[in-house]
């Protein structure tokens, strides 16, 4: 399903065009008492390079999906319905140069945390049912992070901080809700 859901939001913000590289799914790797995000490519991992293009995102998982089976009377089916839900994060960074035409002033940070956040919130989206052939697919806001001290400890560990101010950063905490029948959710056949 996350193949199908990450590219999906990629391709809700990269119509905003604030962004250069657009990272897939991410994790948090730990080696030699260092914390940082990085992409599975190519058979291995590579850290994310924050401050090398104009703007960045990355996606990861934040805790563990959850499946419960829905009541009978919330479903049309004979057969039962379950949600998945998947708690994520996506992260933005974005050399401030790159973004003149917004303007630069204390409100930038969270001008561009309510555009991007407006453009993923979803409520049963139309192509992403179809994509997944699920009866709802949803992606609902649950915070808006400005504060880069906070993002940098969250997303990295063991390591000083190096987020630099002529760069923005806002992170997103969401959770995708996939809404189907049975075999849709466990074996991904929607």
């Amino acid at each position: 399903m996350l193949e199908v859901i990450v590219p999906y939001i990629n391709s809700k913000i990269e119509a905003l065009n604030m962004f250069q590289k657009l990272h897939g799914l991410c994790e948090t790797l730990t080696a030699d008492g260092k914390s940082y995000p990085a992409e599975y490519c190519k058979n291995e991992y590579k850290q994310i390079e924050i401050d090398k293009f104009k703007g960045i995102v990355y996606h990861r998982l934040t805790g563990e999906i959850s499946t419960e089976e829905l009541p009978e009377d919330e479903t049309v089916s004979c057969d039962p319905f379950y949600s998945r839900t998947f708690p994520f994060r996506s992260v933005f960074i974005i050399d401030k140069k790159h973004l003149k035409s917004i303007g630069n002033d204390a409100y930038l940070e969270s001008k561009i945390g309510n555009t991007i956040a407006s453009n993923l919130a979803t409520s049963n989206n139309k192509q992403l049912r179809i994509d997944l052939g699920a009866d709802s697919v949803s992606i609902e806001l649950n915070n808006i992070i400005l504060n880069r001290n906070e993002i940098f400890e969250s997303e990295y560990s063991g390591i000083d901080n190096f987020f630099r101010y002529e760069f923005l950063y806002v992170a997103i905490d969401y959770s995708i809700i996939v809404t189907g029948s049975v075999s849709c959710i466990n074996e991904y056949n929607c």
